[in-house]
């Protein structure tokens, strides 16, 4: 069988790091989860996509409304597949509103993004 990635605990540690500002030095040697376990407290929110009025996403808003959820102590969140409406999405739009929230995210709070549903093993390791 052929290995379809090269991704293992190390290169998800190190990508789950860089998305929370930290620095995938940290890995050289022993990886330390235990740091990124100790943030995963508090309530989990999911991303509810904002549109504009020509059904559109509106990345702008949702950004603004995740950054005043930060601000009132909101540290977890995830983007889903129902809430965030993943299944009206394109890939590219789910792209651009994971990267969005990640812009806002990085580095004050943690992003869990979702991939698309239907979405094989090459486009989630992609996604992530």
């Amino acid at each position: 069988m052929k290995a379809i990635s090269r991704c293992n605990r190390r290169t998800v540690l190190t990508g789950l790091l860089a998305t929370l500002g930290g620095s995938s030095r940290l890995l050289q040697g022993k990886p330390q989860p235990d740091s990124i376990v100790k943030r995963l407290r508090g309530p989990l929110v999911p991303i509810s996509t904002a549109f504009t009025e020509k059904e559109e996403l509106d990345l702008k808003s949702t950004s603004q409304w995740v950054d005043w959820l930060i601000q009132k102590g909101i540290r977890l969140f995830w983007t889903t597949q129902g809430t965030s409406r993943y299944f009206y999405l394109s890939n590219t739009e789910i792209d651009d509103l994971n990267r969005s929230v990640a812009a806002v995210t990085r580095g004050r709070a943690i992003l869990i993004a979702g991939t698309p549903f239907r979405a094989d093993t090459n486009e989630c390791i992609r996604f992530s």
